[in-house]
């Protein structure tokens, strides 16, 4: 019975202690997945002799499973990281041109700068300024549609 267990590759990642008395058997643990847990009482149902099965496997997530959990967070944080230092460069370089965009407001979500406020001759200035923080690495896009007269 383990042996059957242990070489069913559905069941990696699974930890099961198999009790049996009297043809009865008893499954308690860990199991990765659902689906392993079926499994397991399969497999165990598969062999002979075997009467009953009490499956008692609680499911539990996979290394792997909680590892793409932790990528996923990781990969939110480094873009909101990103997004805080893309913010900063964008608005330093807004503030170096301060007579030009002074009342100009900035901000930043997956690497698309969404500016707004007024600005004393949007015509000229728009264009000027969505070319300036285009040209600023990471960068993927401007959003101008907020500030007074922009064009988008």
């Amino acid at each position: 019975m383990r042996a059957k267990l242990a070489a069913d590759s559905q069941l990696d990642n699974s930890d099961i202690t198999i009790s049996s008395n009297s043809a009865v058997i008893t499954l308690t643990g860990h199991a990765s997945s659902t689906d392993a847990r079926s499994e397991a009482t399969v497999a165990a149902e598969a062999v002979d002799g075997v009467r009953s099965v009490f499956n008692q496997l609680a499911v539990s997530p996979t290394a792997a499973a909680v590892g793409a959990q932790i990528d996923r967070a990781e990969a939110h944080t480094a873009q909101g990281a990103s997004d805080l230092w893309l913010t900063a460069k964008v608005k330093a370089a807004v503030l170096s041109e301060s007579q030009a965009y002074g009342d100009v407001t900035v901000s930043v979500h997956s690497g698309i700068v969404a500016l707004g406020g007024t600005l004393d001759n949007p015509r000229y200035a728009i264009p000027r300024l969505k070319a300036m923080i285009a040209n600023i690495d990471g960068v993927r896009g401007v959003d101008s549609s907020a500030l007074e007269g922009g064009a988008k």
